[in-house]
């Protein structure tokens, strides 16, 4: 099975989840049929981002909203039966990045909103609670708006925070890929956090590291100028 169509399967899954007729435990179902280099890649990006998320946030978020993109104008080009839909797909591919650079204040928010419902419901339908929740529930709308207000404002930690859980995710797929005769959902689940703490835990602390070096540079040539 090709990337595209792997692709193709997880958006339907997505919107089956966002409509609550579909499970989302059912999500590493979608990446079973990658060849093994795909899921190997998938390994690379992950420790990447666990590891140095906050130093590759923006090549990450750039290629995030192209890929987005890119799928969006191949739709609607398809939808439109248009003969330029590998045009249109290559003309938004490029024209929603950057406006996600511009204006992303904005697509943190949306990001952030979206991405907490989908974490909390696949940790609460992987436990075999709250079968029927959606990430548009009003519990999920309201703490995503919350979160993304407080992500605009301490947009660093986001940045660690957002970068650890994704490349969490993409290793717990693997180690699902690999494993799969001996892994269930709570052992995935138990990947995924004690990975996301860790590469939280690890940007954190060089994170503070910088900035106190930082800041007392900033002290010495304030001390020199005077």
């Amino acid at each position: 099975m090709t990337v595209p169509v792997v692709l193709e399967e997880f958006i339907n899954r997505f919107k089956g989840w966002i409509s609550g007729s579909g499970d989302l435990t059912e999500l590493v179902g979608a990446f079973s049929s990658l060849s093994t280099y795909t899921i190997i890649a998938f390994v690379a990006i992950g420790l990447s981002l666990l590891i140095f998320g906050k130093k590759l946030f923006a090549v990450f978020y750039a290629v995030l909203w192209t890929v987005i993109g890119s799928h969006v104008g191949y739709l609607w080009g398809q939808g439109m039966e248009t003969l330029y839909t590998i045009e249109l797909m290559i003309l938004i591919g490029v024209l929603l990045p950057l406006v996600a650079i511009k204006a992303r204040e904005i697509f943190v928010f949306t990001m952030v909103l979206f991405g907490t419902g989908f974490f909390a419901t696949y940790i609460a339908q992987s436990l075999g609670t709250f079968q029927s929740l959606t990430i548009l529930d009003p519990p999920f709308v309201l703490a995503g708006c919350l979160l993304g207000w407080l992500a605009v404002r301490f947009m660093d930690y986001v940045m660690i925070v957002s970068t650890s859980l994704i490349g969490a995710f993409l290793l717990m797929l693997a180690v699902s890929y690999f494993f799969r005769d001996i892994t269930d959902l709570l052992t995935m689940l138990l990947v995924f956090l004690a990975t996301s703490l860790f590469g939280i835990f690890l940007q954190m602390d060089v994170y503070l590291k910088n900035k106190k070096s930082s800041k007392k540079k900033k002290n010495r040539s304030k001390g020199a100028k005077r």
